[in-house]
């Protein structure tokens, strides 16, 4: 018996469009102050006993409920946090980032877009909203400035559904192969393909897993080609399509490419060069980032012709090599009726904190003469090459975060590097000592507006100039973070006694040597998932402590010179 089947699925279920980056004109800021303002303001609506939601309403309270689907598709956010993600459309995204905005035509967006819809119309705010959209579309026409326009398109398909015109008619196969796949030893029929427009990906992952992730390719090779394409284009025999391999899970992943590389264990995905193949197993958004990671190595390694290829084991630079895919790590989005917003970039990506940490905390440095020169083999021969890896990331976003000349020298010699120039330079681009200066500038002066990316939960700020007032002009949504350390800060009581209706509740919390007192420690001691806490350095009394005593969850307490 034959199982020969063929499953077309439109990309991301009905289709993708990216609708482009933010880079707005002039707006009615006011306008849009007000219409944020009554949202938030409809929140005693639907919030109870008093107390400000940030998170969802339940489904059974939310008109025309459907039974049965997951969670995320039928519970509506509060009127608090629509506000913010609303924002993040209308607001420009701040300085240090570039945001996209892709329309998710699939059932999930659609749904989205009903339940958004619904909200908007029960705090009189729907009309209201639209005629923004047409107004700036209007504005966009007069003014030439394509970027109202594209802000004004992503409210549109924010909330109404495409019309056909702007539906994708890519299309993805999904079927059981007839070939050997000789690389790995899989013979015919034990295995899928997958073709979309970009991609041909061999799987033994399962149809929908395999549909999955053929989809996130093409978005992320949307938002690469945005940002990198004008000066990384792909030469004109590039016509294949990107090669990836989809596993069943991590310990097929291990077995399979145990001899293709012998350190396969201690990664989660793997591009390997020799083959112009990226490989994977799939945890859904689990793997996204790995996902982000290796294709950003994939583009631009197909950037470079055959004759003259980086050599990760023998070419100076290995480190700008992982940087700019660490940098593409800081992929963080929303979803907000029919689209997802990404920002990629900004002092709160992800992956920068652990660089923030090593170098504001423990002031950890690598001359840059040593740095630039490395390879791969004496980058991965390092015991501490996660020490390697955060201060490349942290570099990235120190040249790509800051304007547009500095990104534009980066970008220069990252070329340089891939034509195996890297050595030359690394010189041509700065010295250690000018470096290190403006390293730590930048890393001490994080830009103080949030957007409400909830992805971005862990935050370094030790040293930095904050105080409890920058703290509590972020979104209320962002009061939940998994780290935030505010070691050597000006953050007194007030960022805790003045939290108002939305408390902090932190994980892992550092307020060493800060202005902290016994008047935060009811708010601290009511952080329900707190499991590390440093109040070393703070005139904290054991008065103050005795509301510590029964924490359910607190495990590790610093009380050094307290």
């Amino acid at each position: 018996m034959t199982f020969l089947r063929s499953v077309r699925l439109l990309v991301l279920a009905c289709g993708s469009l990216l609708l482009g980056t933010t880079a707005y004109g002039q707006f009615d800021t006011g306008r849009i102050d007000a219409l944020l303002s009554k949202l938030r303001s409809s929140e005693s609506g639907t919030a109870s006993s008093g107390t400000v939601s940030t998170g969802t309403v339940s489904s059974a309270k939310a008109p025309g409920a459907i039974a049965n689907q997951d969670s995320s598709l039928v519970d509506t956010p509060s009127p608090s946090r629509l506000a913010e993600l609303i924002e993040l459309v209308l607001r420009p995204s701040p300085n240090g980032r570039k945001r996209f905005f892709i329309a998710d035509n699939s059932p999930r967006g659609k749904l989205r877009r009903e339940r958004l819809r619904e909200s908007l119309r029960a705090a009189d705010l729907l009309d209201e909203i639209t005629a923004l959209a047409e107004s700036q579309a209007t504005q966009a026409t007069r003014t030439d400035s394509d970027g109202i326009l594209e802000a004004s398109q992503a409210i549109q398909s924010m909330l109404f559904e495409p019309t056909e015109r702007d539906r994708s008619s890519n299309t993805i196969q999904v079927k059981r192969s007839s070939a050997n796949f000789e690389l790995l030893g899989w013979g015919p029929g034990t295995y899928q393909s997958a073709r979309s427009e970009h991609f041909a990906i061999l799987s033994q992952a399962g149809e929908k897993p395999t549909a999955e992730v053929a989809q996130a390719c093409e978005v992320i090779y949307s938002v690469w080609q945005e940002l990198f394409a004008e000066k990384f284009p792909f030469p004109n025999a590039q016509t294949q399509a990107f090669r990836v391999v989809l596993l069943r899970n991590r310990e097929a992943y291990v077995r399979a490419l145990k001899t293709i590389e012998p350190r396969i264990s201690i990664s989660t995905g793997y591009y390997s060069p020799e083959h112009r193949i990226a490989f994977f197993y799939w945890e859904s958004n689990k793997s996204f980032p790995t996902l982000v990671h290796e294709l950003t190595h994939q583009f631009f390694d197909a950037t470079c012709s055959d004759d003259n290829r980086f050599d990760a084991d023998q070419d100076p630079g290995a480190w700008a090599l992982e940087a700019i895919a660490l940098y593409m790590e800081s992929w963080s989005e929303e979803s907000i009726g029919g689209i997802r917003v990404v920002d990629i970039g900004g002092w709160d990506a992800p992956r920068l904190q652990a660089g923030r940490f090593r170098r504001l905390r423990d002031q950890y440095w690598i001359p840059w003469e040593e740095f630039s020169m490395a390879d791969g083999k004496r980058l991965r021969a390092d015991p501490d090459v996660a020490a390697w890896y955060s201060q490349a990331c942290g570099l990235a976003h120190f040249w790509l975060d800051r304007d547009e000349a500095s990104r534009d020298a980066f970008l220069d010699y990252l070329a340089e590097v891939y034509k195996r120039q890297g050595n030359a330079a690394s010189s041509r681009l700065t010295s250690d000592l000018l470096l290190r200066t403006a390293y730590d500038q930048f890393l001490l002066n994080p830009a103080e507006n949030r957007p409400a990316m909830l992805r971005r939960n862990e935050i370094v700020l030790t040293r930095c100039p904050v105080d409890s007032q920058t703290l509590l002009n972020w979104p209320l949504s962002l009061r939940k973070p998994a780290w935030l350390d505010l070691g050597f800060t000006q953050v007194d009581d007030r960022v805790f006694t003045q939290s108002g209706q939305v408390p902090w509740d932190i994980t892992r919390l550092n307020l060493e040597s800060t202005q902290i007192t016994d008047a935060s420690m009811a708010a601290i001691a009511s952080m329900k998932n707190l499991t590390e806490l440093d109040l070393s350095g703070c005139k904290v009394t054991d008065a103050g402590l005795e509301a510590l005593a029964n924490h359910p969850s607190l495990k590790q307490l610093w009380l050094t010179n307290s």
